[in-house]
């Protein structure tokens, strides 16, 4: 297989960038959310892969090829596994509840998210999510 050129690279990415104007986007639905994340993260990915390629920036590439990587199998298992999602959405609200739960403990990383909303409402509203979430099948998978 011979490696492709600059040239054809940028191609690929501009075609990548090219199918995403044919996608019915269904906002409500967050699996077709998380399946424009990832592959709209992958094109971007890909992006900053070409500009450090061309600078000589081997290394650095190589770093951000791995979560190029991550996102494609994250990608590939929520169009291939319809109920993946549900884990990607159960594992994000468990991730938002500690950042909240951080928050309300005076964490100074989180203090801007205090100004902004009311952290028991949020934590409420998350939990009820979760819950629902998980009647649909989500775990920590």
């Amino acid at each position: 297989m011979t490696p492709e050129k600059p040239e054809d690279i940028l191609a690929d990415i501009e075609d990548a960038k090219k199918c995403l104007q044919t996608v019915r986007f269904n906002s409500k639905s967050f699996r077709h959310q998380i399946i424009i994340s990832f592959y709209t993260s992958i094109i971007e990915f890909s992006e900053s892969i070409k500009l450090l390629l061309d600078s000589g920036k081997t290394f650095d590439s190589e770093i951000i090829l791995r979560s190029l990587l991550e996102y494609f199998v994250e990608l590939k298992n929520t169009i291939d596994f319809p109920e993946h999602h549900l884990n990607v959405q159960y594992k994000f609200i468990k991730k938002s509840k500690l950042q909240l739960e951080n928050a309300k403990s005076g964490n100074p990383f989180f203090s801007k998210i205090v100004e902004c909303i009311s952290i028991n409402e949020e934590l409420s509203s998350l939990v009820e999510k979760q819950s629902y979430v998980a009647d649909l099948g989500g775990t920590e998978k």
